[in-house]
């Protein structure tokens, strides 16, 4: 095992050089972080101009340190940063996550300081993630050495986050702690001077507690390599992947923010399709298709059955799945005939299912999903539902957890309601393992996710087995 990034991970301590007692600055911030997210290993901050921050006592240096550090945290200014790498060397330290921007992402001038702080790491085997980075989270140690304050809340789970995409990727974080999602590891790998994604997700391959992988990518340096990892892993993990720029003005930008060239959108497309990667159009779409994969089993056949209540979002819906190129099935004969038995009048009995608003009853709703989910030319479903004041009530929830229960087939939710009614039955189905969604689309692409990784699977070779934990 790499030392140095078992040393980011499970570090029994941590240094943090620029550290200070000024709350806005970067190295205050990310010392708070580790103390507020309860790491529970020795916590040294260096500053030579003070002697106590955060009520932890201050080092000039981390050769002053009289312990063994595992990790060393940088937040000084890009042009001292060579220094406290000569110096991290020197005590023997095995890892450094540089936090500090203005390196190659600045030009020629931060291209030679980021080449210069290599040499020297590599000359005293040591590693370094960054620069200009957004550090790392690992739940199961309750460490929080990243920017994002958030971290401590995040529940913990079998997801991990290998992103490139700086605040863009802390804002899927937000997202998977407002949905109540489970995330194991979070890497913000910011320039990839040293470690990249191949590193990291060598390291995530044989980590039993991650069983599924995101990946927010900018651009990739070992292309050919990564390709042949991924294609490895997609057979025992899935890897749930957004690559940005997908225009020449957003390859550029990006080359401003991270210093990295994206290349052409189509051929990272066609590479993911190659390796089993589960490709993603945008960043949230990473995090709903990882919750479906989380929640429920894989289909065994490529049929979808839509069941709606509204007939807007119903043709969201099955116009998403077949963008994603998923086959919506013909419900069978028999199938119409109970729908038609139990529907109101008004109802649209072909796939997608429209029971329509006015009249359905809670009952008749669920009965429907049953009839529907019964017949074998559905492998999958999506139910699409819409809630008001009027309707909330204790029998509700016990219907619909009741019905989710008699289903065995994998099913997403989109739940339509006034403020908050929509939030309040998603955490009763997401409690009982239906992933839910606000939005019509949203539900279809992490539908498609399940049917686009159980795909990969039997191209492998491979059954596609559940994955729920």
């Amino acid at each position: 095992m790499d030392l140095g990034l078992n040393s980011i991970f499970f570090p029994r301590s941590i240094a943090v050089v620029g550290a200070s007692t000024e709350q806005l600055s970067l190295g205050h911030h990310i010392l708070n972080n580790i103390i507020k997210g309860g790491f529970q290993g020795k916590l040294y901050p260096v500053n030579p101009h003070t002697k106590e921050i955060l009520g932890l006592k201050a080092y000039p240096n981390v050769n002053d340190i009289p312990d063994s550090v595992d990790l060393v945290m940088v937040t000084v200014r890009s042009e001292v940063t060579t220094q406290v790498i000569q110096d991290a060397v020197k005590k023997g330290v095995k890892a450094a996550i540089i936090l500090s921007g203005g390196f190659k992402e600045f030009g020629a001038e931060g291209k030679r300081l980021e080449e210069k702080l290599l040499q020297v790491a590599r000359a005293g085997g040591l590693r370094i993630l960054g620069p200009n980075c957004q550090g790392v989270i690992n739940n199961p140690i309750n460490m929080n050495a990243s920017i994002g304050s958030q971290a401590p809340f995040l529940k913990q789970g079998v997801i991990s986050f290998l992103s490139q995409g700086g605040d863009s990727g802390h804002g899927v974080l937000l997202h998977a702690y407002a949905e109540d999602l489970g995330i194991n590891k979070y890497v913000g790998l910011g320039n990839m001077c040293d470690l990249d994604f191949i590193d990291f997700l060598d390291y995530l391959r044989d980590d039993e507690s991650t069983k599924i992988i995101m990946m927010y990518i900018a651009g990739l340096q070992r292309g050919r390599e990564f390709l042949e990892l991924a294609k490895e892993m997609t057979k025992i993990k899935p890897i749930v992947a957004f690559k940005m720029g997908k225009t020449e003005e957003a390859r550029r930008v990006e080359l401003t923010h991270t210093g990295s060239l994206g290349g052409s959108h189509q051929i990272y497309e066609s590479a993911f399709k190659q390796a089993g990667i589960i490709s993603c159009q945008e960043p949230l779409e990473m995090l709903d298709v990882a919750k479906a994969l989380v929640m429920q089993p894989l289909p065994q056949g490529n049929g979808i059955a839509i069941v709606t209540m509204v007939g807007g979002p119903g043709v969201t819906a099955a116009e998403t799945c077949a963008l994603k190129g998923v086959s919506l099935c013909q419900l069978s004969r028999s199938t119409r005939a109970e729908l038609k038995r139990v529907s109101p009048p008004q109802a649209i009995t072909v796939n997608p299912v429209d029971l329509t608003w006015g009249g359905v009853s809670t009952q008749v709703f669920s009965q429907a999903l049953k009839i529907v989910a019964s017949d074998e030319n559905v492998s999958g479903l999506i139910m699409i539902r819409k809630v008001t004041f009027e309707e909330i009530s204790a029998e509700l929830t016990v219907e619909m957890m009741e019905t989710v229960s008699r289903i065995n087939k994998p099913m997403v939710a989109c739940w339509i309601g006034e403020a908050g009614l929509a939030l309040r039955i998603a955490k009763v189905l997401q409690a009982a393992n239906v992933p839910t969604y606000p939005s019509p689309d949203r539900a279809a692409r992490a539908m498609a996710g399940l049917v686009q990784y159980a795909r990969i699977k039997k191209q492998m070779n491979l059954p596609a087995n559940s994955l729920r934990f």
